[in-house]
């Protein structure tokens, strides 16, 4: 990103919004949400983290994990030059509903962040 547009990503943090992939993952690097598939980049890992969810604090203290979901654009004719952000937002201390456990596990599994 060039720095115009990173002076409004950075005003949108002092407002109060959190940059949730970079707060539960601090230290990671080479996770992408964009490539430029001409060239091959997604096979490379050169990419750019240019997809945010931005949540309040307050809905941030109910994010249960987020993560790049890389395995939903591969294998298809015509990727998208895009992967998914996934946040999982929950209420605490209440269960999955019925059909999100074992979408829990997928994600846990490809390295989404839990917190204990």
């Amino acid at each position: 990103m060039a720095e115009p547009e990173r002076e409004a990503f950075r005003k949108l943090l002092q407002w109060g919004l959190r940059d949730e992939f970079r707060e539960r993952q601090p230290d990671v690097r080479g996770r992408f949400t964009w490539w430029d598939y001409r060239a091959g980049n997604f096979h490379k890992n050169f990419g750019m983290r240019i997809d945010h969810l931005l949540p309040t604090a307050s809905l941030g203290q109910r994010v249960l994990s987020v993560e790049i979901d890389r395995e939903a654009r591969k294998g298809k004719p015509i990727p998208s030059d895009h992967a998914p952000l996934v946040l999982d937002i929950d209420e605490p201390g209440k269960p999955f509903d019925p059909g999100w456990t074992d979408a829990e596990a997928r994600i846990v599994a490809r390295g989404g962040i839990r917190p204990s």
